[in-house]
């Protein structure tokens, strides 16, 4: 026995005292015995595998239904059956290695058959136990149904447990002199090769023993020392030794079961076997405790023995779709390996019904495929329907694509490959419309167009998509939409072959892409469509035929009654609208598209880019809504960029504006956002340099508002985001020239009174402007009569005509409107407190008043005041008021009764 169970002997101790107590090493494991005479008993500890286990406590359960069943005790008998159940819950691991205990599937069928017996016989039962009768056959009735196959398998051959018993008796039992052999029986039908692993592993445990029994004989060596104090000097080498013994025979043991299960499997099935086979693994899907994983590889494995293409089309569906449960929620992204392996089996079914053309994918239901008679062959060139949906497999791609770029941190290099996926997915996607397209099911293919056309609607051109300065990434290139634009790793992702696409074959995929979905899709992939086009023509410079299309499709009429992700989808092309007018130097038009955009501070929000934190009391749920419709950060339009072309063109339409309108108390107002940034700057005490781009462009309005153009245009070229323009110089021109031209609308409009007359050249070298440029700006304005004056041709000068009232002829007016007010509103007060409205009185003439009597001309009330002197019942003048102070009681009185 071993010496760390068992006690120290007397026997021991003798001999080592007897000795020249030359070494004496007590053990820390030997036991101290209170009383020498006592003699312990031996203890046989059996190590039983978790398998033996699981079957033992299956033979517990089991044994106790058979004792209540024989007294009829069904309380214990449902007691013990629900355990029943836990137990084999307990042993998934087993049940998934060797399939369901037959010693399970034994207590089925004989509970069931002793229910029956039970309910023929109709013994008498008090309540609970009744109750408890009738509650077992239901849960057998309906928990059988699972094992309807095992059940019938076992009621037709129930002798294979009691051969296999049998033979597990007949084994030669191995003997010791010592001690007697242990054996743990088992109940259970056990492989060949299980019952040779069993008998191995009792022959290891036996040779442990052995030499347990070695160490512990307490002989000595020649130096006189303990083999068991040599044993425990060694530092544990023994013990090391041994563990790596055992390591290698569970390696051994472990690859003699994979060679068992590998020449266990079959090397065919039919067809009707692998859909039996298929629909048993799809019976554990979606249920709880299941592993996609595991799910997967046994897809796998089904699929070699496929030999049809409509098979491995039907398998192959059902692998993409697994793919996808791997997923935890619906707010987590998949995980990027399976994102790959669905892509990869899809391209798989492609390729099978690419080369078996009589395989059809349906979208609806199909009908059982019907028994083959004996002798009837399968006709390769038959016409075979497997139930598939390639566009919702295309979706959900797309779907979980973009779920993965919102949660990837942009400026990392993981966001940059992950980038690289697009290609792949727009290949499947190309491919599938394809498919679509010829079987004449355009429905599916304007699906899938759509998807497509959301990828490239945003990008202009491989050469034009490179990237800004994010961690380890090359220089700073422009970016033509002023998006957030991206390393030169992710330039080849646009499309397939996107570094060949020029511009023509980019308008031509966009046109035939949204043609494709015009004719078949529904209504919103109809305005999406139109939106995505919109938003790619604005990106092309076309300003003219996107504003076209726009105000033809009246989106903007329309645009509340749709979904929030189509909502976002518009106000991103109305601002690539505004852009692109910038571009090609409409100012007007771009502030009216920007406008409604810019002006409530909720940029982020309507544009999908971030969610704005300084709103505390916001709704969790409802921000978490709107986390979920971010856009990936390569879509996204530069917010400073935005800003900035904004309060530019507010500044170019607004300081002219305030220069004409200066004394006009009713002064019309064209960008409220920006008078207030204005208000908000002369608030302020002490203002110090500017420190983004707002405060930037007041500073510009400010020496705009002055005619100092070059101050103007030197602050707002200094803003480095017209970078961000593929043609910067061509809009830094244009920006130029505006500047220039509104400084001289302003000039004009603040200093025309002090002139009598002005120089062409002079308003030439003022502001850098050619003639016929400024012979055209002040032309406008005469037409406009927003300038008095007139052209002298022989002299090349304007003559101002003094028309306009000066500075003081306007605080004149102001003070004459403002007193006609203070008037008004002093009878208003006054009417009020005698009861009656002068306007009232001025509308009505003539007409009665008061209680019958007639009112006059004027409208107001005489002698209202002396009402309350008349004497007698009921006396008073036309003119009081009812029920004024005054009057004796007496005529009080008479009035009430009155």
């Amino acid at each position: 026995m071993s010496r760390f169970f068992a006690g120290s002997s007397s026997e021991d101790e003798s001999d080592v005292s007897s000795g020249d107590e030359k070494m004496k090493v007590p053990s820390k494991f030997a036991k101290e015995s209170d009383d020498e005479e006592e003699v312990e008993e031996n203890v046989v500890r059996v190590a039983k595998s978790t398998r033996d286990r699981r079957y033992e406590e299956f033979d517990n359960i089991v044994n106790k239904i058979n004792s209540a069943m024989k007294s009829n005790d069904w309380v214990t008998t449902l007691d013990e059956y629900e355990k029943l159940y836990k137990q084999l819950d307990k042993s998934k691991a087993l049940v998934a290695k060797e399939g369901t205990p037959r010693v399970f599937i034994k207590a089925l069928v004989v509970l069931e058959d002793h229910a029956a017996s039970t309910l023929s016989s109709k013994p008498k039962m008090n309540g609970p136990n009744n109750k408890s009768f009738n509650a077992m056959r239901q849960r057998l009735k309906k928990g059988n149904k699972a094992y309807e196959t095992q059940i019938t398998n076992y009621r037709a051959n129930p002798d294979v447990e009691k051969n296999s018993d049998d033979e597990e008796e007949e084994e030669p039992e191995a003997s010791d002199d010592d001690e007697e052999p242990i054996k743990v029986p088992s109940k259970f039908a056990k492989s060949d090769s299980d019952d040779d692993e069993d008998d191995k592993e009792d022959d290891d445990n036996e040779d442990d023993e052995d030499e347990d029994d070695d160490d512990d004989s307490g002989s000595e060596d020649e130096s006189g020392v303990k083999k068991s104090d040599k044993w425990f000097s060694a530092g544990g080498k023994q013990v090391a030794k041994t563990r790596s013994r055992k390591g290698a025979d569970d390696k051994k043991r472990t690859k003699k079961k994979a060679e068992t299960a590998q020449a266990a499997k079959p090397t065919e099935m039919t067809e009707e076997q692998i859909r039996e086979k298929l629909k048993e693994i799809l019976s554990g899907r979606g249920r709880k405790g299941t592993d996609s994983t595991k799910q997967d590889a046994k897809l796998n494995e089904l699929l070699p023995y496929a030999k049809t293409p409509n098979v491995s089309v039907e398998i192959l569906i059902q692998i993409a779709s697994n793919h996808f449960d791997a997923a935890r929620n619906a707010n987590t992204a998949l995980p990027v390996n399976s994102w790959k392996s669905a892509l990869e089996t899809i391209k798989k079914v492609l390729e099978v019904i690419k080369a078996n053309p009589q395989v059809i994918l349906s979208e609806d239901e199909i009908a059982p495929v019907a028994e083959k008679k004996e002798g009837e062959e399968n006709d390769p060139d038959a016409v075979t329907h497997v139930s598939g949906n390639l566009a919702a497999f295309v979706e959900r791609l797309d779907d979980e694509y973009i779920k993965s770029l919102q949660n990837i941190d942009p400026h990392t290099k993981d966001y940059i490959a992950r980038l690289q996926d697009e290609q792949g997915f727009m290949q499947v996607s190309e491919s599938i419309q394809e498919y679509y397209e010829r079987l004449k099911r355009m429905t599916s293919a304007a699906r899938v167009a759509a998807r497509r056309l959301e990828h490239v609607y945003y990008r202009l051109g491989a050469a034009k998509l490179e990237g800004i300065s994010i961690p380890d990434a090359q220089v700073e290139a422009p970016s033509t939409d002023g998006a957030s634009a991206l390393p030169k790793e992710a330039v080849s992702t646009v499309v397939p072959g996107d570094t060949d696409y020029s511009v023509d074959v980019r308008d031509a995929l966009v046109d035939r892409l949204s043609h494709v979905v015009y004719l078949h899709g529904d209504e919103r992939l109809k305005i999406r469509t139109m939106l995505c086009t919109i938003y790619y023509k604005a990106l092309r410079d076309k300003f003219y035929e996107a504003r076209d299309m726009m105000l033809m499709s009246h989106l903007q009429d329309t645009i509340g009654q749709t979904d929030i992700l189509t909502q976002i989808l518009f106000n991103r092309t109305m601002v690539q609208l505004g852009l692109s007018a910038f571009r090609a130097g409409l100012i007007k038009q771009t502030h009216s598209c920007l406008s409604d955009i810019c002006a409530g501070g909720r940029v982020k929000e309507l544009l999908a880019q971030g969610t704005n934190t300084r709103y505390h009391d916001r709704d969790p749920k409802r921000e978490k809504e709107e986390r979920k419709r971010q856009l990936p950060y390569h879509m996204h339009i530069n917010q400073d960029l935005l800003d900035a072309v904004h309060y530019v063109c507010a500044m170019l339409l607004e300081v002219p504006n305030m220069a004409a309108n200066a004394f006009d108390i009713k002064r019309k107002v064209i960008s409220r956002p920006f008078r207030r940034l204005l208000e908000n700057y002369e608030r302020n005490i002490f203002n110090g340099l500017p420190e983004n781009t707002r405060e930037v462009i007041v500073l510009a309005s400010k020496a705009l508002d002055k005619g100092d153009w070059e101050t103007c245009q030197k602050l707002v070229f200094d803003l480095p985001v017209w970078n961000l323009f593929s043609n910067a110089v061509g809009v830094k021109d244009m920006l130029s020239k505006k500047m220039k031209e509104e400084a001289l609308r302003t000039f004009l409009f603040s200093f025309n009174t002090h002139y009598d007359s002005i120089s062409i050249s002079s308003l030439v070298s003022l502001f850098s402007l050619d003639e016929s440029t400024i012979h055209s700006v002040v032309s406008k304005m005469m037409i406009s009569e927003e300038l008095h004056g007139s052209w002298d041709q022989p002299t090349g000068c304007i003559i101002m005509q003094q028309v306009e009232p000066t500075r003081l002829q306007y605080l004149a007016l102001q003070l004459s409107e403002k007193a006609g007010l203070l008037v008004e509103a002093n009878e208003k007060l006054l009417d009020g407190r005698t009861g009656y409205g002068y306007k009232e009185g001025q509308k009505r003439g003539d007409r009665e008043g008061g209680r019958g009597r007639p009112y006059k001309a004027g409208g107001r009330r005489e002698e209202g005041e002396r009402g309350n002197q008349g004497a007698g019942r009921g006396a008073r003048t036309s003119g009081a008021p009812r029920g004024g102070k005054g009057g004796n009681r007496k005529n009080e009185k008479t009035r009430g009764r009155r």
